[in-house]
Order: structure tokens, then sequence, then C-alpha cells
């Protein structure tokens, strides 16, 4: 399962972070479509937007699936995105303006797409189908912010959009997950193992997209996509869910399940070329991996309001605890106690001190008692009450 993440980079650098090499073995940054729908989240849950990878030619597909159905939508070459029609030329009619206006356009691009060409599109967490008929896509009576590998092909949910080759990458810092034990949930965040130089804060000056990325590594999962066209007209929505497989031996004592994970940038390939690489063979990539690292947090992160470092700062659990901190997670807590990111640079709170701290101490009944009865005899005896 996997129902919390954190994405904490700021736009510029998520781009930078998605560099990979193209079909001619070229560096090449992945083109931001709709940036603004974008925020970076220490704690983001389903309905929010994330960051998604596609093919280039995932766009293309659509663009050929609406022409095809004369869909009240058109391609926009020049901003790249899909847009109403009625909304921007009123007065003509959708067929009409699919038909004869932009059907050359949508053939030509398709025709000039790079199979290699990767795109990054912000989209909702939590899968619409395409097939979907209330009017407001909050009508949905089920959950499918995951989707499970073993039964991802027998659900029409999962199965259209799939055969239809709309595989996604969902981008992430990491995710959370629970561990119950003694009748008490313990969060976890659970992350690719980062080096020193991933780890190290990048300064403002070095930042530039000539230049490779040394920041943290970015967690890929793999998911499936789908656009959602409103009946009643309007622009399309694009949602997401994220393919489960059962736990990794590494992490299996705190969830039996985790997300798939793509590790390294062959994998991703594959998964997102839905052209060169059909279905069958691509699941075969959909398998547990024990290249991960975890650390517990503080349950500050089990209510999704709160968004701030805290959420995925190591804590130290009681002595009892007989889990041990790993190298990765020595290496975050030192980065969060000596470095202080710029706001500017991801547009979120600075790090702080605060919030690197053990577990708050549990409460007896006692100690509250004793602080009552104190307060009590500092109390003038006006303000007691008679007997």
């Amino acid at each position: 399962m996997c129902g919390r993440v954190a994405c904490s980079l700021a736009a510029d650098n998520l781009r930078r972070a998605c560099a990979y090499r193209d079909g001619r073995g070229r560096r090449r940054l992945p083109e931001w479509r709709e940036p603004e729908r974008y925020r970076p989240a220490y704690n983001r849950g389903p309905r929010a937007y994330g960051p998604v990878l596609l093919a280039r030619r995932h766009l293309h597909q659509i663009a050929t699936a609406c022409l095809e159905m004369k869909q009240d939508l058109h391609f926009c070459s020049f901003s790249g995105t899909f847009c109403s029609a009625t909304s921007s030329y009123k007065g003509v009619t959708s067929s009409q303006l699919v038909v004869d206006q932009f059907d050359i356009i949508i053939f030509t691009f398709i025709g000039d797409a790079d199979p290699s060409e990767r795109v990054l599109v912000p989209m909702r967490w939590g899968l619409v189908p395409a097939w979907f008929k209330e009017d407001n896509p909050s009508k949905m009576q089920y959950s499918t912010f995951n989707c499970r590998s073993d039964t991802m092909m027998e659900k029409l949910s999962y199965r259209g959009p799939l055969v239809k080759g709309r595989r996604c990458v969902v981008l992430a810092d990491g995710f959370y997950e629970w561990q119950q034990r003694n009748g008490e949930k313990q969060p976890y965040f659970i992350y690719f193992p980062q080096t020193k130089q991933e780890m190290s804060d990048m300064k403002e000056e070095e930042d530039n997209e000539e230049e490779e990325w040394k920041g943290k590594k970015l967690l890929t999962m793999a998911g499936i996509f789908d656009c959602w066209q409103p009946p009643n007209g309007g622009d399309p929505l694009y949602t997401y869910t994220i393919i489960t497989v059962n736990a990794s031996k590494a992490i299996s004592f705190i969830h039996n399940r985790m997300p798939a994970i793509l590790d390294g940038d062959e994998a991703i390939r594959k998964w997102l070329d839905f052209a060169e690489v059909p279905t069958q063979e691509a699941v075969k990539l959909i398998q547990p991996t024990e290249h991960i690292t975890f650390h517990p947090v503080s349950t500050l992160v089990s209510n999704s309001r709160n968004d701030t470092p805290e959420c995925f700062a190591p804590i130290e659990l009681g002595l009892k605890q007989e889990t041990k901190a790993s190298a990765s997670s020595k290496m975050m807590l030192d980065w969060l106690k000596n470095k202080s990111p710029k706001k500017q640079e991801d547009d979120l709170p600075r790090w702080s001190s605060q919030f690197i701290q053990a577990a708050m101490p549990k409460r007896t009944s006692a100690s509250v008692m004793h602080q009552w009865l104190k307060k009590e005899e500092e109390e003038s005896p006006a303000k007691r009450p008679r007997v």
C-alpha cells in the first residue's frame, strides 16, 4: 500500500533530477507541462496533484483518440497542452474544429515524436477511468489511489488504460508506511539509498540545467494513468494510480505491501515505451525491490494537514525498539541538522533543529494529576470555591 508520499523539490530542481539519455545518448531534461499545478509537499495524499513522468508519445496518443472520438478537445501546438474547444473557439462545433483544423497538426506531431522523449505532467492522484459517467470525479465510490499488481489485468479501471499503454512513472522523495505494533501505529519514511553527494546541499549558483544533478535521488514508482473527459464538457482531467506489490524482505516488518519501484533508467525507459515494449513484457518489471532504505518518523505525518519538514525527518525510537538507523538515514539526519536550504529554492519552510527530535514521552495520569494539584495550590483563596 502507498497512501502518502513526500516530494519536496521545487519544479526546476525536480526537472533536473529527472535528467535522462535520449535515443542518441544525449543528456536531456523532460519538458514541464503546466508546472503551475505542481506544489512541493512533505505530506501528499490522494486527490492532490503530484509529478508524473510520461513518454511524449502518450500525449500524441491521447490527441489521436480525441480526434477519432470527435471529443470537444484540441491539441495546441504552441503551448503543448490539451484545451477545451468550446472555451477556446466559441461558435465553432467540436467536430468541425477537430476534423477541419487540427487533424493535420496532430498527425504531424505523432510522426515527429521521439520515442525516448519524456515530459513532466502534474496529475491528480487517484485514477478516474475514462468511462466514468458522473459529472464530478469526487463521486467515485471506490478507492483507486493504489492498484494491486496481481489484479490489475482483471479490473476494468486499470486494464483499459494499461492495454492502451498508459504507463507512467510517479516521482517522490519517498513514501510513508505505518507499522502496527502493540495497538499503535509507527510511521516510517521509505526511499532510495542516498550517497553523501546526493544528500549534499547544492549552492544556488551551481543550480543550472547544464550541470549534472547531484541532489537527492528520487523514488521512481510504476503507475497507470488515464484521461477523463467531463460529460458536460470542459477541460480533461489526468489522473494516476500507483501499482503495488508484495513488500520486499527489507520492509515486510512494516507493511505487507509496497509500491512497484522502477530501479534505474533502463527500467524507466521500458515502462514508458508503450510503443516498443508490449504490456506483457512491461509487467515483468513490476517486482518488489530490496534496494531501499527507511527510517522512523514522527506521528505528525499521520495527519495529512501537517505538511512540514518534520514529517520525514528521522527520529530515534525508544531503547526497547530493535530497529537501527541505516547509513542513509544517518546521512539524512546529519543533513537535516546541519543544512538550511533557502526558501526560494524549494518554496518550503527552512529546516530547523527543532524538527530533529526523539518521540515525545507519554504523559501518565499521575503526572497530569500532580500538575493539576500544583496549579490548585498556586491559586488565590478568592478563586477557590467555598466548601
